[in-house]
């Protein structure tokens, strides 16, 4: 009996050990590509982040509307606005967004709850050229904390990530209409 402890005693001590030098990993290092589960499933009471200015975007890697997967690392050397968004409206805010500054470089990305085919319709009818990307279960919008925690569905938030792949702008939980996102693109790219 007294083996049997020490083993499950030398265990634990190894499992939490381990999980604090995962904690203390190279913060120079990049961030871990986040892949949302592909159950489908929700999970209310998840862990919500959170984004501010000066941060790392985190990145991640979701199926797009237009067939292969994007990681948002693979964008950086270019400005991306990053739109977390529902349906509907938020989809015009962030298709309005990347038709109204044609002459600037910067990728328009939308994150949306919807499924794959939902979005390919909408692209469809509305002969949008943003990134659509489908994030079901919306891990990645908890992972920025664009998400109600309580009722577990995206909310309307505005990311603007620089070249480098720090969040310039941080919009979280209210719409950013697209007159006030040109100027925080324009202002941001151009410096005027």
């Amino acid at each position: 009996m007294r083996t049997l402890l020490l083993v499950l005693t030398l265990a634990l001590s190894a499992s939490v050990a381990g999980a604090q030098e995962a904690n203390h990993a190279n913060p120079n290092g990049p961030p871990p590509v986040r892949h949302p589960a592909d159950n489908g499933l929700t999970a209310p009471g998840r862990p919500v982040g959170h984004v501010d200015q000066g941060d790392r975007a985190p990145d991640f890697e979701l199926e797009s509307a237009d067939g292969p997967r994007v990681r948002l690392s693979n964008l950086r050397g270019g400005w991306v606005a990053l739109c977390f968004c529902g349906r509907g409206e938020a989809l015009g805010d962030a298709d309005s967004l990347s038709r109204s500054l044609p002459g600037l470089r910067f990728t328009v990305v939308a994150v949306s709850g919807q499924r794959l085919s939902a979005l390919r319709k909408w692209a469809r009818l509305r002969g949008s050229h943003i990134v659509l990307l489908s994030d079901p279960t919306n891990e990645i919008a908890a992972l920025y904390g664009a998400i109600d925690p309580d009722h577990d569905i995206p909310r309307p938030s505005f990311i603007l990530v620089d070249p480098t792949g720090v969040v310039h702008t941080s919009n979280l939980g209210r719409r950013t209409p697209p007159g006030e996102a040109m100027r925080i693109v324009q202002y941001a790219v151009t410096g005027s």
